[in-house]
């Protein structure tokens, strides 16, 4: 009897391109066209004719599926990395359908691998191995979310945080020495990466009875303490770029105390100069990983101020009542002489450095309340006000012959008769305010 069954061509010339190939189909593979009709014979037989036919177009979508997917991965550079790995790929393949069998049915069929299950399992794996591929190479930081929100990412923790000053200068003159600008120098220089280079140097004023300016010496010392900070950053970039291996007794120095191999280079270029002259020295150096150098020799001097406390001063260098340490013409003292000492500093900090025209006459509690509450947009007009407003208070203080004065309780202590009033001098003040990127970027 006639019955409607579905007929498979033995000859596939009628069959169709397949637009579903993930590249150009080759000339075998077509789409199989199916009609209802009556036809005579065995069903079975038609059947298994329908079976081979499948069975070719099955095989011809996996071969230009494996095609398509080299293809990609070729796009994201990782063919090699496919070739190396197809069979670790087709094992951990195969783990997952094994682990997905009991939940989603027999791996074969139109959930095998060429299926849904199959489909997703490669794309799973092809995830992973494009991420550790990734994680191989440079790349930008990825975005953190912020815990407070999930949608939107904290841009703050993209940011690698880098401590850095501003700085406000300040120099009054003693009266009698104003015409020729005092015999005090600073400097403030900043480095290539950032790090800040401070110096307050206070010329002896002894020298005057013999003639000597002895501010010569402090400026031309002040002057080329700049240009060796630039030729250490010079040394610094060309060991790591040549990566020498330098002699340790020479180079253990400069690495762990730049600030005293600065000082010497300095003071034996100016000493070769014939320069006349003496004087104290203060060096601050702040790195940008919050890490300050301090350098003093004599009776200059730095404080640390947080939260209106003061955390770290140095100390003054004495031989004698008003008789500091110093290097130049004549003295036996070296640079090496000096306190070095290294501490860290925090955003929010305030960093001063003066000379003994500051320390002489102004106690804690008065030069406290004038350095006021940083702000992330202070620039150094407003860091000079400050300093210049703590340089007329040590003025003012002293010219007045009835004020306890820290040098007059100093004299005091060294049984020195009838010590009052302040000590009117060259006044020199630095003041710098630490931040780092981060808070300036969130005020």
């Amino acid at each position: 009897s006639n019955i409607n069954r579905i007929e498979a061509p033995s000859d596939l010339k009628h069959i169709q391109p397949n637009t579903r190939a993930l590249t150009q189909p080759s000339n075998n593979m077509q789409l199989f066209s199916r009609k209802t009709r009556n036809m005579e014979g065995s069903g079975l037989d038609t059947l298994m004719s329908l079976q081979k036919s499948l069975d070719i177009l099955d095989q011809e979508e996996r071969n230009h599926y494996a095609i398509g997917r080299r293809q990609q991965l070729n796009n994201h550079s990782l063919a090699d990395d496919f070739n190396n790995n197809e069979e670790s790929l087709l094992r951990e393949n195969q783990k997952i359908l094994t682990a997905t069998e009991p939940l989603l049915g027999s791996p074969k069929g139109r959930d095998g691998p060429f299926g849904i299950i199959g489909r997703c399992a490669r794309r799973m794996s092809f995830d992973r191995r494009r991420r550790s591929s990734a994680s191989r190479r440079p790349s930008s930081p990825a975005l953190v979310p912020n815990k407070s929100s999930s949608a939107i990412p904290n841009m703050n923790s993209l940011i690698e945080p880098t401590v850095f000053a501003r700085a406000g200068t300040c120099s009054m003159p003693h009266p009698d020495k104003f015409e020729k600008g005092g015999e005090d120098a600073n400097i403030v220089c900043i480095g290539p990466d950032g790090s800040t280079l401070t110096a307050v140097l206070d010329g002896v004023g002894g020298w005057a009875a013999v003639g000597v300016d002895s501010g010569k010496y402090s400026r031309a010392l002040a002057e080329r303490i700049g240009i060796e900070f630039d030729a250490w950053h010079d040394r610094q970039a060309l060991k790591k770029r040549s990566r020498m291996v330098q002699s340790r007794s020479k180079f253990i120095v400069e690495d762990q105390r730049p600030l005293l191999c600065i000082l010497e280079r300095a003071f034996d270029y100016v000493d070769d100069l014939g320069i006349q002259g003496t004087c104290t020295a203060c060096l601050s150096l702040l790195f940008p990983n919050g890490k300050l150098h301090v350098l003093n020799l004599g009776d200059s001097g730095l404080r640390v101020v947080r939260e209106n406390k003061v955390v770290f001063a140095t100390i003054e260098q004495q031989l004698g009542f008003n008789y500091p340490r110093q290097i130049g013409t004549g003295s036996t003292d070296i640079p090496a002489d000096g306190d070095y000492s290294i501490l860290d500093v925090y955003p929010g900090d305030t960093i001063v450095s003066g000379s003994d025209g500051v320390w002489d006459n102004v106690w804690e509690h008065e030069y406290l309340p004038l350095l006021g509450v940083g702000k992330p947009y202070e620039y150094s007009a407003a860091l000079e006000r400050t300093a210049r407003r703590i340089a007329e208070a040590a003025h003012r203080r002293g010219m007045d012959p009835y004020y306890l004065s820290p040098f007059a309780s100093n004299g005091m202590q060294a049984g020195i008769p009838n010590c009052l009033g302040g000590k009117l001098d060259d006044t020199t003040v630095v003041v710098q305010r630490v931040w780092d990127n981060v808070t300036i970027a969130s005020a």
